[in-house]
């Protein structure tokens, strides 16, 4: 975090490969901070992982720096531009024996994008039980990298295919099949995602949790209408974030390979619905999302 001129500048387009240049924010004074960069998507709007990273990471400047983020929740208001001014203003709501609330108000002008609130916990001792992976998933080096399994299919036509490539993130499908080829009878997906470049060994606990809440937007409501489509005809919806959850169960590496088991129990009236369990290499429930996006025929 750096000082900068009271008002934000229009920021530039980031260059999509380490989040360190993407999710640290810029101090304005008065817990209210400007982003430094874009990562738009594939409708030309700010990326929804970027503005819950940050979201956590101003919140986190503006908490004890002993407590975790145990948990986000935040609601979409209105898509973001990538080309216009990104601020961040916080609220400090609480600090209590052991936790501490923030909200925190993503505007662009006037006009809020995003509200967030974010809790830190103290460390304590309690009882404790964690879920495992229970269908065993392979290892991420048994499987292939999604970019590739695309680019070397013969079977349609690349340029016809949005292909929607992060080149920060490594993706390998579980089940490829299913995911980029025919719809899944079931609503389901599962897959293994990892930062390209490790976010260092001097990579603080918020900046981690900040990488996973950027990841936590990536591709989990998929499995809300990869029933009706695979991977390579979803061209033809259009898909925007909603409101997110985003629970931490155990501290966890956000550049390390982490796998997403995505459901989705209902989907219907123009929305999509996904829960997501996200485990660690060692197969441990790290922590859990919940996703609704708006569904709709974009032609």
């Amino acid at each position: 975090m750096t000082d900068s001129p009271a008002v934000p500048m229009s920021p530039p387009l980031w260059d999509g490969r380490s989040l360190l240049s993407l999710l640290p924010l810029q101090a304005l004074g008065g817990d209210r901070f400007a982003s430094c960069a874009s990562d738009d998507n594939f409708n030309k709007r700010l990326y929804g992982g970027q503005l819950l990273g940050q979201a956590l990471m101003a919140a986190a400047y503006c908490a004890p720096v002993e407590r975790r983020a145990h948990v986000l929740q935040a609601i979409f208001l209105r898509g973001a531009l990538p080309d216009q001014p990104l601020s961040f203003q916080v609220q400090r709501l609480l600090d209590g024996g052991r936790y501490s609330s923030r909200q925190v108000r993503v505007s662009q002008g006037e006009q809020a994008v995003l509200d967030a609130q974010v809790s830190f916990q103290i460390t304590q001792d309690s009882p404790l039980h964690r879920q495992v992976d229970a269908d065993a998933a392979p290892d991420p080096e048994a499987l292939a990298d999604m970019v590739d399994l695309l680019r070397e299919s013969r079977r349609f036509d690349l340029s016809t295919v949005p292909l929607i490539e992060k080149p920060c993130v490594e993706m390998r499908p579980v089940a490829p099949e299913q995911f980029l080829f025919v719809a899944n009878r079931q609503p389901r997906q599962r897959f293994w995602l990892k930062l390209r470049e490790p976010l260092g060994t001097d990579a603080s606990a918020a900046m981690h949790g900040a990488a996973i809440a950027y990841l936590s937007d990536y591709f989990v409501t998929f499995c809300s209408y990869g029933v009706y489509t695979p991977m390579v005809g979803m061209r033809d919806y259009y898909v925007a974030s909603l409101n997110h959850g985003l629970w931490f169960h155990e501290p966890a590496r956000g550049d390390d390979w982490l796998l997403f088991d995505c459901e989705s129990p209902a989907t219907g009236h123009g929305r999509g619905f996904a829960t997501v369990k996200i485990f660690d290499r060692q197969r441990r429930l790290v922590a859990s999302a919940t996703q609704q996006c708006t569904l709709g025929d974009r032609r």
